[in-house]
C-alpha cells in the first residue's frame, strides 16, 4: 500500500496542511478553469514529493516554505503558459503571486461595492473577501489571532440595522424605512410617487448613514490595519463624502456598482426573499418593485457619468472580474509591483 505523507507549509511562525483541494480552489479563484486548476494541484503535490529536501525524517513528513510552495505554482502556471493549457494574456502567474502579496502593501485597499435592492451585491463582496482572504491565508494557522491585511467585508444595510434601535423616529427618520420607500415620510401615496421623490427619500437615507460609513471605514483601516470591502445600497458611485478626510491620501480606493438589468429575474429574486428563503427580513418588495428600479437606474446613471465600472449580476464571474480590473491598475504601482515580492517574474506585460 502506497504511503501517505502530510505536506507541512510554513509561514513565519505559522503553518499549516497542503491541501490539492485548497490550492484547485485558489486557482479557480483567479479565473483558471476547474479542470486545470486540479490538474495543477495534483502536479504541485507530485513535485513535493518527489524533492528529497522536503522530505523530514524525523517526523515523517514534507516540509516546505510558503515561498517554496509559492515558486513551484509559478513555475507551472508558466509552463502550462508554454504548452499552451493557459493563455499568457490571461497573466494567471502573475495574478497568483499579486494576491498572495496584496497584505504585505505599503497602502491599504477599500473597496466599494454599490448595488440596489436585489441585485446580488452582499453575495458578490462576501465572496470576494472569502477568496482573497483564502489566497493570503495559505499557509498560515486557520485559527491566528494576527489578521493583519486581511479583507473584511461589511455591509452598508446591515449598519443602517444595528444603528436603528438607537436613534428616535423623530431624530433620524430616514433610518426607520427601507431606502426604496423612504420617501413616504412625506406621506405621498404610492400610486401618486414619481421618480424625483424616491430619489430625494433615497439621498436623505444616504446623507444620514455617511457618518456611520466613515467611522467604519477609519476604525478597519487605521485601527485595525485592514483592507475593506464595503457593500450596500448606500455607496454611490465615486461618493467622495463617504471617505474621511484624513484617510483620502493613505489609502487606494476602487468603486463598483452591481446591477441586474433583467426585470424577471429580479422580481424573482424579490419573491424568494419576501418568501423568507434568504436571511433577509420579509419585506413586501414586490409592492415596492418600481421604486426598487428607479434606484437600480438612478444608480446605473450616475455610475455611467462618473466613470464607475458596472457590471450585470447576471453575468458569472464577477468576483473574478473585480480582482482582474484591480490587478490591471495596480500590477506596476510602486506600492503593489509584484517585482519587488520573494516570488518574483522576470518578464514584462505585454
Amino acid at each position: 500500500m502506497k504511503e501517505i505523507y502530510d505536506i507541512i507549509v510554513t509561514k513565519d511562525k505559522d503553518h499549516s496542511i497542503f491541501s490539492r483541494y485548497q490550492l484547485s480552489n485558489i486557482l479557480k479563484y483567479i479565473g483558471i478553469k476547474e479542470n486545470i486548476a486540479m490538474e495543477l494541484a495534483k502536479e504541485a503535490n507530485k513535485i513535493i514529493l518527489n524533492e528529497k529536501d522536503f522530505f523530514d525524517e524525523t517526523s515523517n513528513t514534507y516540509k516546505l516554505t510558503s515561498d517554496q510552495l509559492c515558486g513551484i505554482i509559478k513555475n507551472l502556471l508558466l509552463a502550462y503558459e508554454d504548452k499552451g493549457l493557459l493563455e499568457k494574456k490571461d497573466a494567471f502567474p502573475e495574478k497568483y503571486i499579486f494576491w498572495r502579496n496584496v497584505r504585505n502593501k505599503v497602502m491599504p485597499l477599500l473597496i466599494l461595492i454599490g448595488g440596489g435592492t436585489g441585485v446580488g451585491s452582499t453575495y458578490i463582496a462576501r465572496n470576494l473577501a472569502t477568496k482573497l482572504n483564502s489566497i493570503m491565508e495559505a499557509g498560515q494557522d486557520k485559527y491566528r489571532i494576527d489578521k493583519k491585511g486581511m479583507f473584511k467585508w461589511v455591509s452598508t444595510d446591515d449598519t443602517r440595522a444595528i444603528l436603528r434601535p438607537y436613534f428616535s423616529r423623530e431624530f433620524l427618520p430616514e433610518l426607520k424605512t427601507s431606502t426604496y420607500n423612504a420617501w413616504e415620510l412625506s406621506g405621498e401615496e404610492i400610486e401618486k410617487v414619481h421618480k424625483k421623490k424616491v430619489i430625494r427619500g433615497f439621498l436623505k437615507q444616504v446623507e444620514s448613514m455617511r457618518p456611520a460609513l466613515n467611522a467604519l471605514i477609519q476604525e478597519n483601516i487605521i485601527n485595525n490595519d485592514s483592507c475593506l470591502i464595503m457593500e450596500g445600497i448606500h455607496i454611490l458611485p465615486k461618493d467622495k463624502k463617504i471617505i474621511p478626510i484624513e484617510l483620502k491620501n493613505q489609502l487606494y480606493v476602487s468603486w463598483y456598482l452591481i446591477t441586474l438589468e433583467n426585470k424577471e429575474i429580479h422580481t424573482k429574486r424579490l419573491e424568494l426573499r419576501q418568501k423568507g428563503l434568504t436571511p433577509r427580513s420579509q419585506r413586501d418588495y414586490l409592492k415596492y418593485f418600481k421604486q426598487i428600479r428607479y434606484i437600480n437606474d438612478f444608480l446605473k446613471e450616475r455610475a455611467i457619468a462618473k466613470e464607475t465600472l458596472i457590471f450585470d449580476s447576471e453575468k458569472n464571474d464577477i468576483t473574478v472580474k473585480i480582482m482582474d480590473d484591480l490587478f490591471n491598475r495596480l500590477k506596476f504601482s510602486k506600492r503593489y509591483d509584484i517585482r519587488n515580492s520573494v516570488i518574483n517574474i522576470n518578464r514584462e506585460f505585454k
